[in-house]
């Protein structure tokens, strides 16, 4: 691990002095001591980024960058040491003018779309490295630029969110102190994924923009990063009072069937979530009770052996009704009803009659209030945990943590959510499912060399040993 970090600060050195002789050669002023370190900073981050997005099989697999000025601007949102003109000017147009790295797309920023540049790493910039070396380096080292754990996103009227300054209160100083008990926790643990280099593989490939799971991370480039196991809460409003979840940790992007698979500290663990919570939630507020399952329509049963496709879709077009503001004419994207044999207009009635009771709700934006308060429990299942230093990694009403709490997470899971909403709903355990493995292919001596070797989740965890 020692020598991947003297491997990176080597090349960000050599790098740095071809550029210098290279502005010198054309005419540029040379860079001066004061902006060596952010120009090392910057070259870093850029670098890792391209090499943690290359993927040789696939030449879509690109990094991302803002090049807007406006980013850049040092304040709440940006904590980085360097800004635009040694990020963009120096060094991103710099690897691209030595060819270390190439752009591929252009950014967009119109009323009508919002598009980061695009760009991947070259041959010339890949050979400097070994595959062991890039992958401590893309895992373990990419620096963050955004250090404020308590995010405010709110919607502009050209229909995109922008984050945006505000003044601290009481309420943020101690959100952002839950933030800090939380990240520092889940820092000191390695959460990783218990699969082969064929299977891991295979997740980038899902991940990517164009790939069927369309997922992504912070910077919306569908790149898994293992490194990103820190937290931070959004909010969209400037009074505090709607969503709140946290966001930022890697097991977040990726599919969903992936999450069985997460390591802890090399150990395997669990999954627990609330059976139905926002329902049940949405009843209590009414003053009301549900019953029965809350995704289940009459409808449903027109073929049984869909039935679980049918309840998803169903579950999504709840919820989409309850976070709109108004009524959605049109199926919202992702929620899947294609296949239903049934038309939008359907779907919405269907729903509507089931839960009578809180018909009202729909379409009221209701959902973010929800969102508040499962975000609420959640601080309330991770401080618990935290206070003991064993780390829960959060996927909004879901907890994933080491198997051998699971009696004690439902406890604490149900105190939460009675405490923050007086009510009860059962908490349910994600069952594992067996991953493809492709050791099949493989020949007897082959086999046994595969036996032999260590892991990549497992010598990932001893290079984040190594530098503790």
């Amino acid at each position: 691990m020692l020598n991947s970090k003297e491997t990176l600060n080597k090349a960000v050195s050599q790098i740095t002095d071809e550029l210098q002789t290279h502005w010198a050669t054309n005419g540029k002023r040379r860079l001066g001591p004061a902006d060596v370190d952010a120009f090392h900073a910057s070259l870093t981050h850029i670098i890792i980024d391209a090499l943690q997005a290359h993927n040789s099989s696939r030449e879509q697999s690109m990094a991302s960058i803002h090049k807007t000025s406006g980013h850049y601007s040092q304040g709440r949102y940006w904590s980085a040491p360097y800004g635009y003109k040694i990020h963009i000017g120096r060094s991103y147009n710099g690897l691209c003018e030595l060819g270390y790295i190439q752009e591929c797309k252009k950014g967009v920023y119109t009323d009508y779309a919002r598009l980061l540049t695009r760009y991947r790493a070259t041959d010339k910039l890949i050979k400097m490295f070994d595959a062991e070396t890039i992958d401590d380096l893309h895992i373990i080292f990419r620096p963050r630029t955004n250090a404020e754990t308590i995010r405010l996103n709110i919607l502009q009227p050209d229909g995109y969110k922008l984050l945006v300054d505000y003044q601290d209160t009481h309420e943020t100083i101690s959100m952002r102190e839950d933030m800090e008990m939380i990240n520092n926790c889940l820092s000191r643990s390695w959460a990783d994924l218990e699969l082969d280099d064929d299977q891991l593989r295979e997740l980038k490939l899902r991940m990517l923009p164009d790939g069927p799971d369309q997922t992504s991370s912070n910077n919306g480039d569908g790149i898994l990063r293992l490194q990103d196991r820190t937290l931070y809460r959004v909010f969209n409003d400037t009074d505090f009072s709607s969503n709140g979840r946290l966001y930022g940790g890697w097991w977040q992007s990726i599919p969903k069937e992936y999450r069985p698979y997460i390591l802890i500290n090399g150990k395997q663990t669990i999954e627990l979530d609330y059976s139905g919570l926002h329902p049940n939630l949405i009843y209590a507020l009414s003053g009301q009770k549900l019953d029965g399952d809350p995704y289940e329509i009459p409808q449903s049963h027109r073929d049984w052996s869909r039935k679980k496709y049918f309840r998803k879709a169903i579950k999504r077009a709840f919820n989409a009704m309850l976070n709109a503001d108004h009524e959605l004419m049109r199926e919202p994207s992702g929620v899947g009803i294609k296949d239903l044999n049934m038309s939008w207009k359907e779907v919405k009635a269907a729903i509507i009659e089931r839960h009578k009771p809180i018909s009202h709700q729909f379409f009221t934006a209701i959902g973010s209030k929800l969102q508040l308060i499962d975000s609420k429990i959640a601080i309330a299942v991770l401080k618990h945990f935290a206070a003991m230093n064993v780390a829960v990694l959060p996927v909004h009403d879901s907890f994933i943590m080491h198997s051998g709490y699971e009696n004690e997470l439902k406890d604490v899971m149900r105190e939460a959510l009675r405490k923050e909403a007086g009510i009860s709903v059962p908490v349910m355990l994600t069952e594992k499912k067996q991953m493809t493995s492709h050791k099949s292919d493989l020949s007897e001596e082959d086999e046994l060399l595969e036996l032999l070797s260590p892991q990549p989740f497992t010598r990932r965890l001893d290079a984040f040993y190594a530098l503790r």
